[in-house]
């Protein structure tokens, strides 16, 4: 039997490691006063859609991009929508429902519409002064610099 002393073991205190906000926390985060005007939606709608674009652009599709950054939002494709597509909340998520009628990229066009108006919903709550058609408005600007920087980006990779 040795008299040494047993080595001590040093106990390494993890680092407390900042966790990543969600995509839709990010985006959200962009809007950082209610707007009292479509107009002072515009330049945060663009800079939400540069970031989703960013966070996007390693994937196939707005499909698939919806799927992987926004895992509370599902996507569902049906014949029964009464519009290109609608958005509801249902057992603590959000559901994106688009015609599937409708060619490839109006679904996407859609999908990232429904996706705007998702991210907006806390801002909606609280701005008493924009109109619903300001609302959609702001969901058609969103996402047509979305396809529009997607559109970009495939022609200057080629």
């Amino acid at each position: 039997m040795s008299n040494k002393t047993p080595a001590t073991t040093r106990l390494e205190t993890p680092i407390a490691t900042k966790r990543k906000a969600s995509t839709l926390a990010q985006l959200r985060a962009l809007a950082t006063k209610v707007p009292e005007s479509l107009i002072d939606t515009l330049g945060t709608t663009e800079a939400q859609a540069r970031l989703l674009h960013r966070l996007a652009s390693s994937h196939s599709g707005w499909m698939e991009t919806v799927s992987e950054q926004f895992p509370s939002v599902g996507v569902e494709l049906r014949r029964d929508t009464p519009f290109q597509g609608e958005i509801s909340w249902r057992d603590g998520h959000w559901h994106i429902h688009v015609d599937s009628s409708l060619p490839p990229h109006v679904q996407e066009f859609a999908v990232i519409h429904g996706l705007k108006h998702i991210i907006d919903h806390p801002l909606q709550l609280k701005a008493t002064t924009l109109k619903n058609e300001d609302w959609e408005a702001m969901a058609d600007h969103f996402a047509l610099a979305c396809v529009s920087g997607d559109a970009k980006l495939k022609s200057s990779t080629r």
